[in-house]
């Protein structure tokens, strides 16, 4: 699993362009704070909100970070529907996700985390098997 700090540093020349407040969703944030990326970018950016999202979410190993809103759920095809519905980040993160969904379910859940921003700026990763 990479490191957060890994990872900022693949998508931070995305992220220094924004010269405006800017949204972020880090959909399977992690629990462990070597693994958020979420909170990386909330510390780093000023100007970036975050909403990290994480089922297993733990307080005790979660470091506050300033902008950053935890929801802790799973969300379902269902949820991303909802949520691409009604919101738009400028940045979205699903890093290792796909495959929380079934077999039959994984196409329409990355085609629900597309509608959530702009396409250029969707970041996945699939995990190592």
């Amino acid at each position: 699993m990479r490191q957060s700090s890994e990872r900022l540093t693949m998508i931070k020349p995305l992220l220094s362009q924004f010269q405006r407040r800017f949204s972020v969703i880090d959909i399977g944030s992690g629990i462990e704070p070597n693994q958020n990326i979420g909170q990386a970018i909330a510390r780093e950016f000023d100007n970036a909100v975050v909403v990290a999202v994480e089922q297993d979410w733990d307080e005790q190993k979660f470091q506050t970070s300033p902008r950053t809103m935890v929801w802790k759920k799973q969300l379902s095809v269902e949820d991303l529907t909802l949520i691409a519905d009604c919101e738009y980040f400028d940045v979205v993160i699903a890093f290792n996700v796909l495959h929380w969904f079934k077999s039959s379910e994984w196409r329409e859940a990355l085609k629900q985390i597309c509608r959530l921003g702009p396409r250029n700026e969707i970041s996945e990763e699939m995990p190592v098997v």
